[in-house]
């Protein structure tokens, strides 16, 4: 169900042309150090289509991987394959290593976010954005969010350190991390929650906006959907001349009886925004 431009219309979505590109049922043979694949972020990178994921381990560690059609193929070609090891057609690469232990994401780096952008007039960089889990849970109330970003180098993917985004007291995690660079301003969309919803619990989900000169230091967040609304993810794209926004509610993933419907929402607006009333 997808919402259209105006507020009290909705319409119907078809789900013919579906194909699987990935399957942890299956099997991701020959891989064998990944089982499951998620959030994909997919880009025009060096002359091919490139897909970043996240990647569950043998480990029940969560890392990034990286997916890509051959070079040339349109978007349309369903021919994804993950990059390898080397020498090693069994193993995925990961972007970047494995955190430390101990270290803010050390014990997951989740939703990919790539982007390219600028630093006062600085040569352009190439970075994505994730977050990164701290805690061994990974839903209920002990589980934490933060987020960062990895930088490309001539060397590969190099973790900048620290998370450059973090929760508050009343709402410890932050996640789901959307990030443009727009008319000279990194732009990150994201959620605020006071943690990844356990068994039996409701959602508090809030999406927030901030945006800053280097990706590093941001404004004050600003709130663009409340808990109200209660949407989970999003997605912001240029289209022509405005910006489309795709918005969704959270999984349920514990079978919680009563639990907010899925969905997904479809909003458009003039320039890049935190603000709702655009």
């Amino acid at each position: 169900m997808v919402r259209d431009h105006a507020p009290d219309r909705w319409r119907s979505t078809g789900s013919a042309g579906e194909t699987v590109l990935f399957d942890m049922f299956d099997g991701l043979h020959p891989i064998r150090n990944v089982w499951g694949l998620s959030d994909p972020d997919v880009h025009w990178i060096d002359g091919r289509w490139t897909m970043f994921l996240g990647g569950v381990t043998p480990r029940l560690r969560v890392l990034l991987f990286t997916a890509a059609l051959p070079a040339g193929a349109p978007l349309s070609c369903d021919e994804w394959s993950l990059v390898t090891v080397p020498g090693n057609p069994r193993r995925a690469a990961p972007v970047a290593p494995a955190p430390p232990k101990g270290l803010w994401d050390s014990r997951g780096m989740h939703t990919p976010s790539y982007v390219r952008g600028r630093v006062q007039g600085g040569p352009e960089e190439e970075r994505i954005y994730y977050a990164g889990q701290s805690s061994r849970s990974v839903t209920g109330r002990k589980s934490r969010y933060s987020i960062g970003f990895l930088t490309r180098t001539p060397d590969g993917w190099r973790r900048h350190g620290a998370p450059v985004h973090v929760g508050t007291h009343e709402r410890p995690s932050v996640m789901e991390p959307l990030v443009r660079y727009d008319d000279g301003l990194w732009r990150m969309w994201y959620l605020s929650t006071p943690h990844e919803v356990g068994r039996g619990e409701m959602p508090d989900y809030r999406l927030e906006y901030v945006e800053g000169t280097d990706g590093v230091t941001w404004s004050t967040p600003r709130v663009l959907f409340s808990t109200e609304d209660g949407y989970f993810d999003n997605a912001v794209l240029k289209v022509d001349d405005h910006y489309e926004m795709v918005v969704a509610r959270g999984t349920n993933l514990h079978g919680t009886p009563d639990f907010p419907a899925q969905g997904l929402w479809w909003l458009r607006s003039p320039r890049p925004s935190g603000s709702r009333e655009e």
